[in-house]
């Protein structure tokens, strides 16, 4: 039944864009072979677009009911007649005619090669490229096939000005190729090329260059105190070139198109002799052999630390700071990379500039008290910068994090949210050897020791009820800024119970033949609880104003082993795991029940006890 309530489906235009474009009028001539139909109807509407009763796409109008398509394929030339159906309802046909007028067949016009000697490669030349940029005519908006031997082998569309350009998709295998291009059924004269390998040019080291101290250029043989030498040298234009040192690849690079490369080392080069060489496909330069040593006055040397914290300046030998990563500069090597560290241990790196200059801040904070600081260039080490870290007068406590442990998903709690956790851990920084105090809405709940490294780890040493809390730490008045939770109730399944066959409680693993043990437990008082077992929701309640609830599953849990879980306000409980058994066809029962009580003299003294007489029934027996 067609919705007398939607707007009628309309082609507003077709549109050529190619050659002389613009609007086709209806009953007009295009040479657009993939014309751009606009149009409307009901906005989000799926349209289907028809050629002469053929349905040959479907569209989706916009927000605003509009659409705008260019057909995927190529329309012969012909008539034809376009019409739009939607929501039961259908457009009026517009006509077009597609026209054969200013068609031109495709040409090769040139191929170009890329690799080694480049430049226009004639037909029945040769080509080491074995992907040319192959260049051509056509019909404006048509589109070119390429193909080698018969085998397709690219593909693309003729500009507004009738030029197209491709190259081929995979790389032509050595030998003769028979090139074409189709289009619109017509197909270009052939254009021959053979392809023929790349010539090997043997790769050679034509310069190595010192930029350290005394530069220059270096022969075999020569010192060197820099590294990180420059290399520069010739090989087959695309190839992948190698820098050997004693046999061993330390980095590479690809040869340019004019067949030069550069290459640095990676890291740098240890000292003593190396043996450097260069290899592409197989084939190896000649070596040249370098000795790297270390120049008199080369040890990197800790000129300054600066403090940029409060009292900015420079830190001499000995003295305090405040400033936990202060910058520590200094001479050395140029283009050397030196080590900062603080008793052996790293604390950052960075490498010298031409100069030898260098500064580097460490990529931790120091720890409070005396800290070593040295710098090392990897064969050499700096003297001793000794220097203490001190707090910041009257800095503040610090809480940096509050942790849930408590329920299935524990983890930390941000400043403003909520947590089931009654005893959440809180940690931070403060000065080392103060005290802090926990205070939730300005009661005193803990407090301990910060440590030497001005870190303090503490939980409340009572449960928190209920409810909202700023979170404050205390220092001898300082207070650091506040850490607000809402604590919430823990959801907790206390136990399930089972009212059929032989009645009770059951606990956590478990085993019961009831399809629908009830589950009860704990949560917070005017809450909603939803019973999850495997993952499916079977069951809600509202927690009552003593914190407790009771859920019976809405449908029978199969026989095996189940995971009852339940959620509220996303604080899922800890698992409650029980198993589901059949229920016995047969239960025994007891039909005669005879007490019988004896007395017995042993050793003086008399003893009693019951001998019970039971019968069952035959089957159960």
């Amino acid at each position: 039944m067609a919705n007398y309530y939607s707007t009628r489906p309309t082609i507003t235009s077709i549109y050529d864009d190619v050659g002389e474009t613009g609007v086709v009028s209806r009953g007009g001539f295009t040479d657009d072979v993939r014309p751009r139909i606009t149009g409307k109807a009901n906005p989000g509407a799926v349209i289907y677009l028809y050629d002469n009763n053929r349905l040959i796409y479907q569209i989706q109008a916009g927000c605003d009911g509009t659409f705008d398509v260019t057909l995927g394929y190529d329309l012969p030339q012909g008539a034809y007649s376009f019409r739009l159906s939607s929501q039961g309802q259908y457009s009026e046909p517009y006509a077009i005619n597609i026209s054969s007028v200013n068609v031109e067949p495709p040409k090769i016009l040139s191929l170009y090669d890329n690799v080694g000697e480049t430049g226009n490669v004639l037909h029945g030349d040769k080509t080491d490229d074995r992907r040319p940029l192959i260049k051509g005519s056509g019909t404006p908006g048509a589109t070119v096939t390429l193909l080698d031997n018969g085998t397709v082998i690219g593909q693309t569309r003729v500009d507004a000005k009738g030029n197209w350009s491709l190259q081929p998709s995979r790389d032509l295998p050595l030998g003769e190729h028979h090139l074409t291009v189709q289009s619109r059924g017509m197909t270009s004269s052939g254009f021959k090329v053979e392809v023929v390998p790349v010539k090997t040019i043997k790769p050679e080291i034509l310069e190595i260059f010192d930029r350290v101290d005394e530069t220059g250029l270096l022969k075999t043989g020569d010192d060197t105190d820099d590294r990180r030498p420059l290399l520069k040298g010739v090989g087959t234009p695309g190839a992948v070139v190698w820098l050997m040192d004693n046999g061993r690849g330390i980095t590479y690079t690809v040869v340019d198109k004019q067949g030069n490369w550069t290459l640095q080392p990676s890291n740098d080069l240890a000292l003593g002799k190396h043996n450097l060489a260069v290899y592409i496909n197989g084939v190896v330069s000649e070596p040249v052999e370098l000795n790297v040593v270390i120049r008199e006055g080369s040890e990197p040397v800790i000129v300054a630390i600066h403090d940029n914290v409060n009292e900015v300046g420079v830190v001499e030998l000995g003295k305090d700071t405040d400033d936990r990563r202060p910058i520590v500069s200094g001479t050395a090597l140029p283009h050397t990379t030196i080590w900062l560290l603080d008793s052996g241990c790293i604390l950052g790196s960075a490498r010298s500039d031409a100069q030898g200059n260098r500064s580097i801040k460490p990529d931790i904070e120091l720890r409070y008290g005396l800290n070593k600081l040295w710098v090392s260039n990897g064969d050499s080490v700096s003297e001793i910068y000794p220097i203490n870290i001190v707090p910041m007068q009257g800095q503040a406590p610090e809480i940096h994090a509050v942790y849930d442990d408590v329920g299935y998903h524990a983890g930390n709690v941000a400043n403003g949210s909520k947590t089931d956790d009654a005893r959440p851990t809180l940690s931070g920084k403060g000065i080392p050897g103060e005290t802090v105090t926990l205070l939730a809405n300005g009661i005193q709940m803990a407090n301990t020791l910060v440590d030497a490294h001005g870190n303090w780890t503490m939980e409340p040493y009572r449960d928190l009820d209920p409810g909202n809390y700023s979170l404050v730490i205390d220092s001898n008045g300082k207070k650091s800024a506040p850490w607000k939770i809402d604590v919430v109730a823990e959801n907790r399944i206390l136990n399930l119970y089972d009212d059929v066959g032989m009645e009770g409680t059951i606990g956590n693993n478990g085993v019961t033949d009831d399809t629908r043990p009830k589950a009860s437990g704990m949560g917070q008082p005017g809450s909603l609880v939803k019973l999850i077992v495997g993952g499916t929701v079977l069951g809600s309640a509202i927690v009552n104003e003593d914190g407790l609830w009771q859920i019976e599953p809405v449908r029978d849990l199969p026989v095996g082993s189940h995971k009852l879980m339940v959620v509220s306000d996303g604080f899922y409980s800890q698992p409650f795991y029980v198993e589901i058994v059949a229920a016995m066809e047969d239960a025994p029962e007891i039909l005669l029940l005879e007490d019988r009580i004896r007395n017995i003299d042993y050793m003086g003294e008399t003893i009693s006890f019951m001998i019970v007489v039971r019968s069952l029934p035959e089957k159960a027996a």
